[in-house]
């Protein structure tokens, strides 16, 4: 698995790991690779790059027949692509990858590391990406990177959620949705109960979030006058920090056209740009986004001999989300398991109603039946996006009070 001709050849590199691999991996030799890049034709981004990873013949056997890859492309210093995929390992090593760049000289990271994440490896150097006039043909052997490397084009006319405003994660919010002109009712739903269904337009719907802060997904679903599904959206509201609130959406069975049946892929607003989102049958890519809203429809054949549908989000400050919708084909087992992962939002007072400030996860102990719990995450009503102004009357009528305001400010502040 060659390409013909090959016109960036740069000698094996081996490096230190990158921040997503374990300490475990850290200590490990890491893997000894050589890449390789050829320009095979245009693409709708610019060039579809064939890149040959080679891994090193003494490393070929700790590698294991699949490794995650993970391509990043730079240009000074701003990242304009990356793409993670689970790839075979040829006998010889080698790995075959196929990638739509834009035109010119950029740095390239190539990330390798087993399915445990305690080996890996890591490549970096520059590559050209020309300019070439015939269209990429995909090989007919090829995996399917070959074949989903194309950025999918965002749906038009899509059912979608507009941002919320900033809030502080607590009391009421208004939101409202988008949908084609011929919609003629939409239901919302909070956290899969039904909320209410509304008629007429505007799409607005009010969200009760109560007094604390708590995880909530909020979901739209459009249809037309004759009942006929038009799409939908999600919206993740209160999501942890530093995670992209991401939701994979299957339309009904009722609305599958030509064999094929709708995704949607729902992404939050997050702290970044969404630079990518990806959609995953089992270990096939069958989408990416650069922008939402990010919908296709997969053959229903395909869907029924799939065990999973799995969405990835990244944003360009590095912030990530992820999720996985069972499917329960491909010849396997379908079941449900239970997480024990389970939410406890507190507030703590002092002995005259004043919240106690500064606390973090050692102040806490958690029980369940008698017995310790450990705590896996821990946050605070602080590192939500909140914004907050005070008023002070500065009348005559607060001449003799208005040091004391002034003093319980800067003791507050």
């Amino acid at each position: 698995m060659r390409l013909p001709t090959l016109i960036l050849p740069i000698a094996i590199l081996t490096a230190l790991l990158p921040a997503p691999f374990s300490a475990a991996a850290e200590k490990a030799t890491p893997l000894a690779l050589l890449v390789e890049t050829e320009a095979l034709g245009s693409g709708n981004t610019g060039t579809v790059m064939g890149i040959v990873l080679a891994i090193a013949p003494e490393d070929v056997e700790r590698a294991g027949e699949h490794v995650r890859v993970v391509t990043t492309l730079l240009d000074n210093d701003t990242m304009i692509d990356r793409q993670s995929a689970v790839v075979r390992v040829e006998s010889d090593g080698s790995i075959m990858l196929f990638r739509d760049w834009p035109l010119g000289s950029h740095q390239l990271k190539l990330a390798v590391s087993t399915l445990d994440g305690l080996i890996g490896g890591l490549w970096v150097g520059q590559i050209l990406v020309p300019e070439r006039e015939n269209p990429f043909d995909a090989p007919e052997d090829a995996e399917v990177e070959a074949v989903a490397l194309s950025v999918t084009p965002t749906a038009g006319g899509a059912v979608r959620f507009l941002p919320p405003p900033d809030h502080g994660g607590i009391g009421a919010l208004q939101l409202q949705v988008e949908t084609p002109d011929e919609a003629a009712s939409v239901e919302f739903f909070k956290d899969e109960a039904s909320l209410y269904r509304r008629n007429r337009p505007p799409w607005t719907v009010s969200i009760a979030l109560g007094e604390v802060v708590r995880r909530t997904q909020i979901r739209a679903i459009a249809r037309d006058r004759h009942g006929r599904y038009l799409g939908e959206d999600a919206l993740v509201l209160n999501n942890p920090t530093g995670q992209i609130g991401i939701q994979i959406l299957l339309a009904p069975e009722d609305a599958v056209e030509d064999g094929k049946r709708q995704v949607t892929v729902a992404v939050s607003e997050s702290i970044g740009r969404i630079h990518q989102v990806t959609l995953s049958l089992d270990s096939r890519t069958v989408a990416r986004w650069a922008r939402c809203p990010c919908i296709t429809a997969i053959p229903v054949t395909d869907l029924d001999g799939a065990a999973i549908l799995a969405a990835e989000a990244v944003d360009s400050k590095g912030n990530r989300g992820d999720t996985v919708f069972p499917l329960g084909g491909g010849g396997g087992f379908s079941g449900m398991v239970r997480v024990e992962l389970v939410e406890l939002p507190i507030t703590v007072m002092d002995e005259n109603g004043t919240p106690v400030l500064g606390l973090g996860p050692d102040d806490f102990s958690v029980l369940e039946d008698g017995h310790g719990v450990t705590v896996e995450g821990f946050g605070t009503i602080r590192d939500l996006p909140l914004s907050l102004a005070l008023a002070v009357d500065t009348s005559g009528s607060m001449v003799e009070d208005f040091p004391a305001v002034l003093r319980a400010v800067d003791a507050r502040g």
